[in-house]
């Protein structure tokens, strides 16, 4: 069943895993480390921050993709973004014109790939089972941009994948999550930014 932002229901386990404990903390310390200067942090359903990078404003939308675990980016096919996030951020842009990026992030997270919103291709929309029109962006497309942020996690704990040990009822709701979890590139162990304390 969808809501009347034609997208999945919200379900608070999976906003306080994926948003609360990995996202935002881990694109906190990306800025932090890599010279971008935070101009807003709010959760607005909208767009996660606003940063500056060289002078440019752009708007970032920050994505956990649950199927993408502790393995290369080489490993994943497709990014799925909501059609309404997309229409979101380019009704920002329009009138205010700001640039706008969707940042991937794999489960840990200490990978992420980018894609910016001006090249997201029309022909990438599909329309789930459900009625929820989506994106589906190819990996092996020139717009990707890779990145891996393992040395700037070094210091601060240990950071694997430990979504079957630790949130296999969140695993279980969709095929997709569990597709590569056993494959032995998938390296598993204990993760601070959502079970320091377990």
């Amino acid at each position: 069943m969808l809501n009347n932002r034609n997208r999945r229901y919200h379900r608070s386990d999976e906003y306080e895993l994926y948003d609360l404990k990995k996202a935002r903390p881990f694109w906190k310390h990306v800025v932090d480390t890599t010279g971008l200067e935070m101009v807003s942090d709010i959760e607005n359903y909208e767009e996660d921050f606003t940063v500056i990078s060289e002078n440019q404003l752009f708007y970032v939308e920050l994505q956990v993709a649950a199927y993408w675990h502790n393995f290369d980016s080489d490993l994943v096919s497709n990014l799925y973004i909501s059609k309404s996030k997309v229409d979101i951020m380019k009704s920002k842009i329009t009138d205010q014109g700001i640039n706008g990026v969707f940042v991937f992030l794999n489960c840990v997270p200490n990978r992420y790939m980018s894609i910016w919103l001006m090249n997201i291709d029309e022909k990438w929309l599909n329309t789930s089972s459900e009625g929820e029109h989506y994106y589906k962006i190819p990996v092996n497309n020139k717009y990707i941009n890779r990145f891996t942020a393992k040395n700037m996690l070094n210091n601060l704990g240990e950071f694997y994948c430990d979504c079957k040990e630790n949130h296999l009822n969140i695993m279980e709701r969709y095929k997709g999550r569990l597709a590569q979890i056993d494959e032995l590139y998938n390296i598993k162990g204990r993760n601070d930014f959502c079970c320091k304390y377990k």
